[in-house]
């Protein structure tokens, strides 16, 4: 994607200014499409950074309930097991399982299945 970035560089000066004033104007114009470019390169980084942070969300995260999925959960584990082992502090994991999902699935079809898995996705966080 590219990003195009159109701006006006007015300035007044009060006084009136000699006519020789306009030999500057190629290097003026020379630093306007300068800083237009910086500006424009800024925000292509800002773009790309902004998709790598959604793809990383989205890659570690589950689709229909919007929990950690497997890779999510361990690299949470990892930086929490870090962060209490350098503070102290005690932890625990929980598991759960919910009972009678294959059952739902198999009597109401998936898509009630999924439904009870989004509403303990919901529960969970």
């Amino acid at each position: 994607m590219h990003l195009l970035c159109l701006f006006t560089l007015c300035a007044i000066y009060p006084t009136p200014q000699p006519e020789i004033i306009t030999a500057d104007l190629p290097l003026l114009e020379l630093l306007a499409r300068l800083l237009s470019s910086l500006l424009n390169a800024d925000l292509e980084v800002m773009e790309q950074t902004r998709g790598r942070e959604q793809a990383q969300a989205k890659a570690f995260s589950d689709s229909l309930t919007g929990v950690y999925n497997r890779r999510g959960w361990e690299q949470l584990v990892v930086g929490e097991e870090t962060r209490c082992q350098q503070y102290g502090n005690p932890a625990c994991i929980v598991a759960i399982d919910l009972d009678g999902l294959k059952q739902v699935n198999d009597t109401q079809g998936h898509a009630e299945g999924d439904a009870l898995i989004q509403r303990a996705g919901q529960a969970i966080r």
